[in-house]
């Protein structure tokens, strides 16, 4: 086998790329390499840094330049790190890696890289022949640039793929100490904790309808109705109308089994005549402004049907329950 079947086997496994280090450890000269790769096709993507004729100029094939021109201990985080887990639909426009503390962060092309003086060996996985930082760890670094929506929607999104855990992320930044962004991400935590999410999601629902005067106002508590023989109850409801808001939290949601009795309750309610949006807190962050607008649409048109308006109903009292 000569050299450059050799470097194309090894190509092969990295994406279509190859640094000039792993040429000479097969037998290059570096004067040699450099000098014949133009000749034969080769693309230069970084210094020190090519891509093979052939290789299809994919995400991965960036993203395994950049790591092989930041130095072996180099990781792909933040975005990009969530991208290949299959959390973030579109990969960003800059690949995002961290380097170890002692390792001279590299200004390259197309590429942020940030330093840490805490990266473990827990913290490295490989996924598709890429180094890249855990899930948790991912998360803990993502919380010093996102926002609170994006932090809050890539660590649902994250459990919902059985990637991590709320607990596993709270332990990891906990061992990480007084990091940027650690202050959000720990009130995040708490609110993701599968106990309490559905119940904060509500409130701040309830508070972004009273904050906008929806009216009627809805009954001050998640209101118990019997629906086909079932007792259920409505986060947030117009008992007197049959309009009911259901928030879906986070965590069990996402199992089959709860999704499959999520849909059986809801078409309970549908069939007892109820009319029923549901909110999630990607919507809540993304878009609150199109809750109220729907829930006030719904609550309209169910006052229609009723043959009055809102206000006409707004007064009565409570039904029974």
């Amino acid at each position: 086998m000569d050299h450059w079947e050799a470097l194309a086997r090894l190509a092969r496994r990295q994406h279509g790329v190859v640094a000039v280090r792993q040429a000479v450890n097969l037998g290059f000269s570096d004067r040699t390499l450099r000098r014949q790769a133009g000749g034969r096709g080769c693309e230069r993507l970084h210094p020190g840094v090519y891509a093979l004729p052939g290789s299809a100029p994919t995400h991965e094939r960036r993203v395994m330049a950049a790591l092989l021109a930041a130095g072996e201990r180099s990781l792909v985080a933040r975005r990009t790190a969530l991208w290949l887990m299959g959390v973030a639909d579109r990969a960003p426009t800059a690949v995002e890696l961290v380097v170890p503390w002692d390792r001279r962060r590299p200004k390259l092309a197309g590429v942020t890289a940030f330093g840490s003086t805490t990266l473990l060996r827990s913290d490295v996985i490989l996924l598709r022949g890429l180094r890249v930082t855990s899930a948790a760890r991912t998360v803990c670094d993502l919380a010093a640039v996102a926002g609170i929506g994006d932090l809050r929607a890539a660590i649902v999104d994250a459990r919902q793929r059985r990637l991590v855990t709320v607990q596993q992320v709270a332990a990891r930044l906990e061992r990480l100490g007084p990091v940027t962004g650690a202050g959000k991400l720990r009130r995040l935590l708490w609110e993701l904790e599968e106990e309490r999410c559905d119940s904060v999601l509500e409130q701040r629902v309830r508070e972004l309808l009273r904050r906008h005067r929806v009216t009627p106002p809805p009954y001050p508590h998640p209101y118990p109705v019997l629906a086909r023989g079932r007792m259920v109850e409505i986060d947030i409801a117009w008992p007197q109308l049959l309009v009911g808001v259901e928030v879906a939290g986070f965590g069990s949601h996402s199992a089959r089994p709860q999704l499959s009795r999520d849909h059986r309750r809801g078409n309970r309610l549908t069939l007892s005549r109820w009319r029923i949006l549901r909110v999630g807190w990607d919507r809540y962050d993304r878009d609150p402004q199109g809750i109220v607008e729907e829930t006030r649409e719904l609550l309209a048109q169910a006052a229609q049907d009723r043959g009055g308006t809102t206000s006409d109903v707004g007064g009565q009292m409570w039904p029974a329950h």
